[in-house]
């Protein structure tokens, strides 16, 4: 709307899913929003200055490398950690003591073996069939589809043999502003996410609760070697409240490459019902 007097907007406003967000920027794309909206003559220049400027990054480091010799005190927050975890901070960082905070959704989700729960699949061409055919029977419901790879090497294997144009890909090095979009949009009806094991844990999805009343759809197409990025991955469905749906699609041959163990899917299938 006008609002500096001479009938031109005085400012852009971005809006996603919950309408507009007068206070969302995107680090250098919303200075070239505005140069462009300026030189077409449909925007004023009155908040330009503003925005006038580009974020710069000088380099990258993890705090807790440096603090010690700094401060007296180190305080955070991190996601789930499991025993060897917590050993590390305590011997590496001085971390003396640790609280748990319960869910905002009160109970912990669990989920139990059950059938479809785990599909196994004996080598990488016949896992990436699987997945594909997953992908495409739940995709014409229109629910919100995760579906987290190991690697990007095995991401980019599986898009070279099946591409949809409603794909939306994160991997490890994506940079900030396509992991914004992409949890942004990922709750979509219809929509698919492809993400790797990092993007496991510290997204915050979203979903129309209206038109995917029951949640995502979370596919793992790897074991996880760590508990607690088990539970982070399979954590990724219960959003807003909701249970979600989970179910991990394993290459046995991967499984044998990355803990030693050999198996059929026959056996696979027997120790998983506790043979």
């Amino acid at each position: 709307k006008p609002t500096d007097g001479v009938g031109k907007p005085s400012r852009l406003v971005y809006s996603n899913k919950n309408g507009p967000q007068p206070t969302m920027t995107y680090p250098n794309m919303t200075i070239f929003h505005y140069l462009h909206e300026i030189e077409a003559g449909v925007i004023s220049d009155a908040e330009l200055h503003k925005f006038m400027g580009l974020n710069l990054f000088c380099g990258r480091f993890a705090y807790t490398e440096i603090v010690r010799s700094t401060f007296g005190t180190i305080l955070g927050v991190t996601g789930t950690l499991g025993d060897s975890d917590v050993r590390f901070l305590s011997a590496h960082f001085a971390v003396q003591r640790t609280t748990f905070v319960a869910s905002l959704y009160d109970v912990t989700r669990k989920y139990n073996f059950s059938d479809g729960f785990v599909e196994l699949q004996p080598d990488l061409d016949a896992w990436m069939r699987a997945i594909q055919r997953l992908i495409r029977s739940n995709h014409s419901a229109g629910r919100p589809i995760l579906v987290y790879f190991e690697s990007d090497e095995l991401l980019d294997a599986f898009m070279a043999d099946f591409s949809e144009e409603f794909f939306r890909v994160v991997k490890s090095g994506s940079d900030n502003e396509i992991v914004r979009t992409a949890v942004e949009r990922a709750g979509q009806t219809g929509a698919v996410t492809l993400l790797t094991r990092m993007h496991g844990r510290g997204l915050d999805f979203t979903f129309d609760e209206k038109r995917a009343p029951e949640g995502f759809l979370v596919f793992c197409t790897f074991y996880p070697k760590s508990e607690s990025e088990n539970t982070q991955i399979i954590g990724r469905c219960g959003r807003l409240g909701k249970d979600g749906r989970f179910q991990y699609i394993l290459n046995l041959a991967q499984i044998a490459e990355n803990f030693g163990v050999a198996l059929s899917v026959g056996e696979a299938v027997d120790k998983r019902k506790g043979g």
